[in-house]
């Protein structure tokens, strides 16, 4: 494949250009998903966690592997540092940009770069570049254009009309590099499942028909897509969560989302304005016949291409059947998580703006025609457009910064959306403003009464304020709302607990454990609970079996020696201690327990290096201080037994 030296130029002013449009978002802190990709994702931490991203179908709520292992490799070389997932994530936004005007350039499609300059700049696809958990589509959209490339080489779709011929054919080399690089595309994200149709929509726009060969070579490309496609569905609906009541629609409602997200989409393009994190929830009324308009109006656009595609050519009406074939996972037939807020989100057009964008040009190329705006005076036209795109695009990449500012500029443009409210609580509570917090989530709550995550949320910073009856009253919204929620009863019980309501407490734990059996969160708040009554033998118990759903808990088996010590069983203690220093060497209170009971049994020389341990992760320690000193003076160590006991005066204690 020849390069053409402007190749060099359009790459570079892509790239400069995005580049400096997403600078607003390099150092932008995490924000809602990251916590579960990247933040908190312990998938990422080492070479099991890769194993298990690839192998283990559930150990995340999707199967993106590829995503995964990309993120994998941004923590292993920079930790939490925000900056390198971003540029990571512009850098390949800028990518697919440079991709696509190659693509299109060897189609033959007028404006190529121009198009692709627009794609990189639209503010639209600011979601997508500056949300690091958007990593999925731009990592995705990646493969998926390289996939798409090889195969129009492969099929000369990049020169003039083919016939059926062998020697039309290039080396299988490249099919079979197509089919790689669209399996990393599904594998980093399953939408992409529509790139065997979209490559028979452009044989089908070169050739006017398809061979017996288009076909043959596009069967396993589509069976690959269809398997992925069954996974994806699945996953959404049993991992993702994307099943119930906000998801139960019949076909007609369903047919009426989807016109609706096409128009909206369109127009999105067309004229960027009002662009949100999260837009608002559509009524559908398959009753009003207005409701009916959208889907109207959308196949009326194709039909009328349709018609008029031998006076203006095949290539608009492909334009608008990319576009909505590449919507059409994201359009409402199929349940997926986010429509639990919204129907429609930037991110969902990511790849599918190409095709709209391709149409509008084409559009506004004619229209320029007409009017005589050619030459410098096209060329100006085309300048202001991408000025303008670029400074949307800044503005916009500035409202992914943080948190705040995102879910900010969400209510100032949704102002119905409970799930910004509900999100900026959450902000305010780790920020510390609970007064901000305890605001938002009972402005969640006055939109939407059932949302139990929002009644749960509000009784834990109600609880930390020490307004125990009213989080308790929260806590039992949540679970009339979401009687599932295990943690909202572990919750309801340590508050309990904390108000010396043990019986009431246990009631709780024990819920949480019929919902679940192996709930070793369950038991082992119940073996705390019981152990603080006194009730030492009840709390081996529940620790034990706590330990036997979950062997690798540290504070468990902590908390089991405490059992143990109550009861005097000084050896069991001591090993259970051990344990949880094996499998966290700097648990400090399992030094410091140890070293207690060897204190109690009098073989002071075994507790000595114990208590030190304990000192040298928490030099603080105060009651450290203070046992180590009188365990020194009993060893006869003057000089360092009042060394410990005056820290441990100064201390406090």
């Amino acid at each position: 494949m020849k390069i053409d030296k402007r190749f060099f130029i359009f790459a570079g002013i892509i790239l400069l250009l995005t580049l400096s449009a997403y600078a607003p978002s390099f150092h932008g802190d995490f924000l809602w998903d990251d916590d579960d990709h990247v933040s908190n994702n312990e998938l990422l931490r080492d070479f099991d966690g890769l194993r298990r991203s690839w192998f283990e179908i559930g150990s995340f709520p999707q199967y993106y592997p590829v995503t995964l292992t990309s993120f994998w490799l941004n923590y292993q070389t920079g930790g939490l540092d925000t900056t390198g997932y971003h540029v990571v994530n512009i850098l390949l936004h800028a990518f697919n940009a440079i991709l696509l005007g190659v693509i299109l350039s060897r189609l033959g499609v007028p404006a190529a770069w121009f198009i692709a300059l627009v794609f990189a700049l639209h503010p639209v696809n600011v979601e997508s570049a500056a949300w690091i958990s958007e990593r999925k589509n731009t990592l995705s959209g990646f493969f998926y254009l390289a996939s798409l490339l090889s195969a129009l080489l492969f099929f000369r779709l990049d020169n003039e009309d083919v016939d059926d011929g062998d020697s039309k054919y290039r080396s299988h080399y490249l099919y079979a590099a197509s089919l790689i690089f669209f399996l990393f595309a599904l594998l980093s994200k399953t939408v992409t499942a529509t790139l065997p149709a979209v490559i028979l929509l452009i044989i089908w726009w070169k050739k006017g028909r398809f061979s017996l060969k288009d076909t043959i070579y596009s069967v396993p490309v589509f069976l690959i897509g269809i398997g992925m496609g069954v996974l994806s569905v699945y996953m959404e609906k049993h991992f993702a969560g994307a099943k119930g009541s906000s998801w139960d629609y019949g076909f007609v409602e369903r047919v009426l989302i989807a016109g609706r997200a096409l128009c909206f989409y369109a127009m999105k393009l067309l004229i960027p304005y009002k662009l949100t994190f999260s837009y608002p929830r559509w009524n559908i009324d398959a009753s009003s016949v207005l409701h009916y308009i959208f889907p109207l109006i959308a196949v009326a656009a194709a039909v009328m291409l349709f018609i008029y595609r031998k006076k203006i050519g095949r290539g608009p009406l492909a334009a608008l059947l990319f576009f909505y074939g590449t919507l059409f996972p994201a359009l409402g037939f199929f349940n997926v998580y986010p429509f639990l807020y919204s129907f429609v989100a930037d991110h969902f057009q990511y790849l599918a703006s190409i095709g709209m964008i391709v149409l509008i040009v084409m559009l506004l190329r004619i229209a320029a025609r007409k009017t005589g705006l050619t030459g410098t005076n096209g060329t100006v036209a085309a300048v202001i457009i991408c000025a303008l795109l670029w400074s949307l695009t800044w503005r916009q990449a500035h409202i992914y910064g943080n948190q705040e500012l995102l879910y900010l500029d969400t209510l100032k443009k949704n102002p119905q959306s409970w799930m910004a409210h509900n999100n900026l609580g959450i902000y305010y509570d780790i920020i510390g403003n609970y007064k901000g917090s305890i605001n938002h989530y009972k402005a969640a709550i006055a939109l939407d009464p059932g949302h139990a995550k929002a009644h749960y949320n509000l009784a834990n910073v109600l609880v930390k304020l020490e307004h125990f009856d009213e989080g308790i009253a929260h806590f039992k919204e949540a679970l009339h709302y979401d009687p599932d929620d295990l943690s909202a009863y572990i919750n309801l019980g340590n508050t309990y607990k904390r108000l010396e309501r043990y019986d009431e407490a246990i009631a709780e734990y024990n819920k949480a454990i019929e919902k679940k059996n192996d709930f070793a969160e369950g038991y082992y708040n119940l073996g705390l609970c019981q152990l603080t009554m006194g009730d030492a033998q009840g709390a081996v118990e529940s620790l034990k079996e706590a330990l036997r759903i979950d062997p690798t808990a540290a504070e468990t088996y902590n908390n089991l020696g405490n059992a143990y010590s109550k009861l005097n069983d000084n050896e069991h203690a001591i090993q259970y201690f051990k344990k949880a220093i094996s499998l966290k060497p700097d648990h400090v209170y399992a030094h410091y327990n140890i070293a207690l009971i060897y204190s109690k049994m009098e073989k002071y020389q075994e507790a000595v290096p114990y208590y030190r341990a304990s000192l040298k992760l928490n030099p603080g320690f105060a009651s450290a201080h203070k046992n180590l000193g009188l365990v020194l003076h009993r060893l006869g160590q003057e000089d360092l037994a009042q060394k410990h006991l005056e820290a441990a005066q100064r201390l406090g204690r």
